[in-house]
């Protein structure tokens, strides 16, 4: 009887791998990155695990660690979600004082979803890297927005200020 048990249980376990191999391959195949071992599943709840792991990366200075796990899942996601995920790597990259890598996520960030907070984040940037006629109409169109924060306002006045 024990060796029945144990027969059902490597059973299991090989059924187990060849069906978790099997959808690995059929990731790979679609040309999603999924050998890291922090690379998530895209869908909301790992969308915000990634998040908070970025952000303990974030809080003890581990830049580069936080842009890895980023790098690792963000093809994984599209729209809102990859904004999400390309607003807080240019928000790093602007930190380590890499502004074209900023300007390009921030720029593709607001492109997938043009919120207040990645219209500002971009306005900063073009500021930072002197694309100021980049920014005024940017900066007008945010200051229409009724909802703005006093920071975000400050932000984006300063902007068409010059």
């Amino acid at each position: 009887m024990n060796g029945l048990w144990f027969a059902l249980f490597v059973g299991l376990v090989i059924y187990l791998f060849i069906k978790k191999k099997k959808k690995f391959d059929q990731s790979e195949a679609a040309g999603n990155t999924t050998s890291g071992e922090n690379t998530e599943e895209a869908n909301e709840a790992n969308l915000m695990r990634i998040t908070n792991k970025v952000g303990r990366h974030f809080m003890t200075r581990s830049y580069d660690a936080a842009i890895k796990l980023i790098n690792e899942n963000i093809n994984n996601y599209q729209g809102e979600q990859k904004a999400q995920l390309l607003n807080q790597r240019g928000g790093i990259y602007s930190i380590k004082g890499d502004n074209e890598a900023a300007y390009n996520d921030f720029k593709e960030a607001y492109g997938l979803d043009n919120n207040v907070t990645n219209l500002t984040n971009f306005v900063e940037v073009l500021v930072k890297t002197k694309r100021v006629d980049e920014a005024k109409p940017i900066a007008e169109q945010g200051l229409k927005n009724p909802n703005l924060s006093s920071s975000d306002k400050k932000t984006l006045t300063e902007a068409l200020n010059g």
